[in-house]
């Protein structure tokens, strides 16, 4: 008789229902775009990282490879990189001469 005018009648109270879909279809698209969102930041290529040091030659490469196997030592290898890199040649420390021996004992005569 005189509810008919309302969509949500006293009683029936099913009205919830209703905003609480709404409500889950509203988080379903915002937790889409966030993971859209996540996905696509992931897939982006990293930045470059500027290096302080100029890209290595080939041929100090090859010269390090050379100087770990032991192949040439330690003065010819700072001398053929500064002829690589064009530098000056850096004295570098060399190790101490070792010490003396003493001197041996003269032989005692044997009679």
């Amino acid at each position: 008789m005189g509810f008919r005018h309302f969509t949500n009648p006293p009683g029936n109270d099913w009205g919830w229902v209703n905003g609480l879909f709404t409500l889950l279809v509203v988080a379903a698209i915002v937790a889409g775009v966030v993971i859209l969102a996540r996905q696509w930041r992931r897939s982006a290529p990293a930045p470059v990282a500027w290096s302080a040091q100029p890209p290595q030659s080939p041929g100090i490469h090859e010269l390090d490879v050379r100087y770990a196997r032991g192949e040439i030592v330690r003065s010819d290898y700072l001398q053929r990189r500064a002829d690589i890199l064009g530098a000056a040649v850096v004295a570098s420390p060399t190790a101490p001469p070792p010490p003396a021996l003493p001197p041996a004992a003269p032989d005692a005569p044997t009679s």
